[in-house]
């Protein structure tokens, strides 16, 4: 594992990567993290697979957002096209020393990493997605919802998702469980589609994701979406497996098979 500092738009940016056990990398996956609090808690479930990938002659790059983890900025500072430049030079670091790059998005890195290959073009092999997000405005009004559900439970003044919304959009920064969210961040984030970037991009997409119930299929919003991506001649391979979902629970959980699943996607 080398830690080390990509030089981003907006200041260093800190970063770890996972070279192969043995010899040059077969491709180089570059991962796009959750946001806010998800990303904490799935860090140790990216450890995890960035180990298991190194095992199968894969490298991994994994780094901190602006505004995120050890990289600079504040959180309440960050912006849409800030974060999109952030994976760029993540991208154009992995390319140089590797032909084959991939991308890996995570819940709302999901967003990132369609928006990412749609710009990079055939610079991105193939987009791998772990309970993706799959628009932005979902993303940000449940995020949203975190604060208008610990404002009904101290009894404070009602607020819905709606006004913070206007709030955000009127140019005015809202906090949200010690996250400052600023305007132009969450701007961006209403105007992305999964949906519409990955089929511009045209890349091969693995999608896997979670579930701890019995059943293994993927809920209607997902199906819908990955029979879109289909129908617009992205090809997709999709799976559900077994586990916690670890970007939300309470205490820091793993998805063994969720590891596996993603070792035979690549």
């Amino acid at each position: 594992m080398q830690p080390f500092f990509l030089e981003g738009r907006g200041g260093p940016l800190f970063a770890l990567y996972h070279p192969p056990l043995a010899g040059e990398p077969r491709a180089i996956v570059v991962h796009c993290p959750a946001f806010a609090e998800e990303m904490n808690k799935s860090r140790r479930m990216v450890a995890l697979q960035a180990r298991a990938f190194v095992e199968q002659g894969l490298g991994t790059l994994v780094f901190d957002l602006f505004g995120t983890g050890d990289s600079a900025g504040d959180f309440g500072d960050a912006t849409w096209d800030g974060w999109l430049a952030d994976v760029r030079v993540a991208l154009d670091w992995a390319g140089a020393r590797c032909a084959r790059v991939a991308l890996w998005g995570l819940r709302g890195g999901a967003l990132l990493a369609g928006a990412a290959a749609r710009e990079a073009g055939d610079a991105v092999a193939q987009v791998l997605l772990w309970q993706p997000v799959l628009n932005g405005e979902v993303w940000l009004s449940q995020f949203l919802r975190l604060r208008t559900a610990a404002a009904l439970f101290r009894g404070g003044e009602k607020e819905t998702v709606k006004d913070l919304q206007g709030r955000l959009l009127s140019g005015e920064t809202v906090e949200v469980a010690g996250y400052r969210v600023g305007p132009a961040l969450a701007a961006g984030l209403l105007g992305s589609s999964l949906t519409d970037d990955l089929t511009v991009a045209g890349r091969p997409v693995a999608w896997l994701e979670v579930t701890s119930g019995e059943g293994r299929e993927l809920p209607p919003a997902s199906a819908r979406t990955t029979d879109a991506l289909t129908q617009g001649g992205v090809p997709v391979r999709s799976a559900v497996v077994g586990g916690e979902p670890f970007w939300s629970t309470q205490e820091i959980a793993v998805a063994p098979e969720l590891i596996q699943a993603t070792v035979r996607s690549l």
